[in-house]
């Protein structure tokens, strides 16, 4: 027999099924609450790595320039040094002595004419050079915007202002 008013026990929902239905997936807002946030996400690393990639290539065209302009400073540093006379004329160095080094600009090149005909050349980046003779006979060479100034020693110097 039967009770009557009440339902077996097989058919009712026990309080842990219930529980289980009712957190079955996310809700609309959760779902679109987390894309935003994962879109938001990839768009700040996106830019991350493209600055680290722009500012690597940078530095690294950074350190070639300053290993160029390092390597032909020392040059023209040991060449001054070397010079029995100097001339200047225009924008070329003349520097003589056992053997005759001249030091020019062409468009965007520092040029270094060597004693055996040589030429060897450092980028300058559309700098415009001036050689001039400061005081005590220090060489400089300016761009406009900054001045090298080069010590040497006493010596014979022509077409010097």
């Amino acid at each position: 027999m039967k009770p009557t008013g009440s339902i077996p026990s097989h058919t009712t929902p026990s309080r842990g099924t219930r529980a289980l239905a009712a957190r079955r997936g996310f809700t609309l807002w959760e779902m679109l609450l987390t894309v935003v946030v994962v879109a938001a996400a990839m768009n700040v690393a996106t830019r991350l790595v493209h600055l680290t990639i722009r500012s690597s290539g940078q530095t690294a065209d950074a350190s070639r320039t300053l290993a160029s302009q390092r390597q032909w400073l020392n040059l023209l540093r040991h060449d001054a040094w070397s010079a029995r006379s100097r001339t200047m004329a225009g924008g070329t160095l003349s520097l003589g002595g056992g053997q005759s080094i001249v030091w020019r600009q062409e468009a965007d090149q520092l040029v270094r004419d060597g004693p055996d005909g040589e030429a060897r050349s450092w980028p300058i980046e559309g700098r415009r050079l001036q050689w001039a003779v400061g005081v005590s006979g220090v060489l400089e060479l300016s761009d406009g915007e900054a001045t090298i100034a080069l010590a040497t020693p006493a010596i014979e110097s022509a077409g010097e202002p």
